[in-house]
């Protein structure tokens, strides 16, 4: 059976859709990571991305409330204690800020008010056991929500707690994934640099924003 090659970067992101973006909310963040996987986690993604298609890209929700806390989740799966920015899949021919309504629905129950672009994160993602890269993005949004109480409305999501936190805590969340037990480590590393990014953003006055 012929393996399928892994897509470029722009097969999955559009630069006329991230210029859509900056022209719509002004300049965002850009960062480019290199994250290296062990073979079952990178099999994961590239079942998702390349082998049979589910999503292109991902969303990464940074949901303020009007007090500037930041809403943070945990699933039944992980680690004790482990908690993070809630993310969702861009399905394939999926317009970036519609997957933002929708897994902001589905994930937190909130409406979408007041979105901003915070920025994209290209990654390449790194298989340890064998010559194996592929590419894959996350696109960072802040939502301005009030002070409703988030509720899940796709139980396949397994989300066990939120907890809203002060955005100065995000480093501190960044630094807890990237020392994650073996089993976990390499998904703690991968999804430190959006709480890394956030928190910049959020430091940032937002005529500043540019670059990253």
């Amino acid at each position: 059976m012929d393996i399928p090659a892994a897509p470029a970067f722009e097969d999955l992101v559009d630069p006329a859709e991230v210029a859509a973006l900056e022209a719509r909310f002004g300049p965002a963040g850009r960062r480019s990571v290199a994250v290296d996987m062990v073979r079952p986690t990178f099999d994961e993604w590239w079942e998702a991305v390349v082998a049979r298609p589910n999503r292109r890209a991902e969303v990464v929700l940074v949901v303020q409330r009007p007090n500037r806390h930041v809403l943070v989740h945990t699933k039944v799966q992980y680690p004790p204690a482990t908690y993070r920015l809630p993310t969702g899949g861009i399905r394939p021919g999926e317009a970036a800020v519609d997957a933002l309504h929708r897994e902001a629905a589905e994930e937190t129950g909130l409406p979408v008010a007041d979105a901003r672009f915070l920025g994209l994160i290209a990654y390449t993602f790194r298989c340890r056991d064998d010559e194996r890269r592929m590419p894959f993005a996350s696109f960072v949004f802040h939502v301005r929500v009030d002070y409703a109480e988030p509720m899940v409305n796709d139980p396949d999501e397994d989300i066990m707690d939120f907890l809203f936190v002060r955005p100065e805590r995000l480093p501190d969340i960044a630094r807890t994934l990237r020392q994650l037990a073996p089993d976990w480590a390499d998904w703690g590393r991968f999804r430190a640099h959006g709480h890394d990014l956030a928190a910049d953003a959020l430091r940032m006055p937002v005529g500043r924003r540019a670059g990253g």
